[in-house]
């Protein structure tokens, strides 16, 4: 007779708390106990093809553990304690009988290692008003507004560069396409990227063009940038 120990995690040994974040509830949150870190076998890593790296990771779920009606799924979210976010790239059901599952397996990946995002943003919301011409006025943090997304883990790669003059000065402006390590939701119109090179003294404001959902679940989403002299 097989043992059910979907209902009692605590005989499993290395467990931990993780926050669980559901693309399929909106971006809902709960906290999950009991889950169990491991890694994937040399016999899992060479059946993907190379589709997954020792650098990915499994979490194991007691389906007891999850909220009514949540189900894992790609592009889902856990984050452990030490606040590292890892991407669901494969969900995995053990199935206990005819309607329910016993254990989820989530392969995850760590993007900001996967990835080498090695650049931090923040993305910036302007707070809208009107002068006495009824002119619209944006007014960014630290005057007004908001940050959105603070320390955001990218990479910040250069699409075209060059020197440009305004009102006489020289000053550097281009394009960039900003790889971020989740997904985002951002207004174009209204926001704006803050950019310090290499944590350096020098900061950057880029003007948001664009925003791109990654198309597959080891893609990252883009934003395109300009930066103006």
């Amino acid at each position: 007779m097989q043992l059910n120990l979907s209902a009692d995690p605590s005989v499993w040994d290395n467990v931990e708390s993780v926050t669980f974040q559901s693309t399929r509830k909106g971006n809902r949150t709960t906290t999950l106990n009991g889950v169990q870190r491991t890694t994937l076998s040399k016999k899992e890593l060479a059946a993907s093809g190379g589709v997954y790296s020792a650098l990915d990771l499994v979490f194991l779920i007691p389906a007891v553990s999850l909220p009514a009606g949540w189900l894992p799924k790609p592009a889902d979210v856990i984050t452990d304690s030490l606040n590292t976010a890892f991407t669901v790239l494969e969900a995995d059901g053990q199935v206990r009988d005819g309607t329910a599952f016993q254990t989820w397996k989530l392969i995850c990946r760590d993007p900001i290692i996967a990835y080498d995002l090695q650049d931090l943003i923040n993305i910036e919301r302007a707070a809208l008003s009107a002068d006495d011409t009824g002119a619209v006025v944006k007014t960014f943090p630290p005057a007004g507004g908001q940050t959105l997304y603070q320390n955001l883990a990218c990479r910040v790669q250069v699409v075209n560069e060059s020197v440009g003059d305004q009102r006489l000065i020289h000053a550097v402006e281009g394009s960039y396409a900003v790889h971020v390590s989740k997904q985002l939701s951002v207004n174009v119109a209204e926001d704006r990227i803050k950019w310090a090179p290499q944590g350096g003294p020098v900061t950057y404001y880029l003007d948001l063009i664009a925003y791109h959902d990654a198309q597959m679940i080891d893609q990252l989403p883009i934003l395109e940038a300009r930066l103006r002299p």
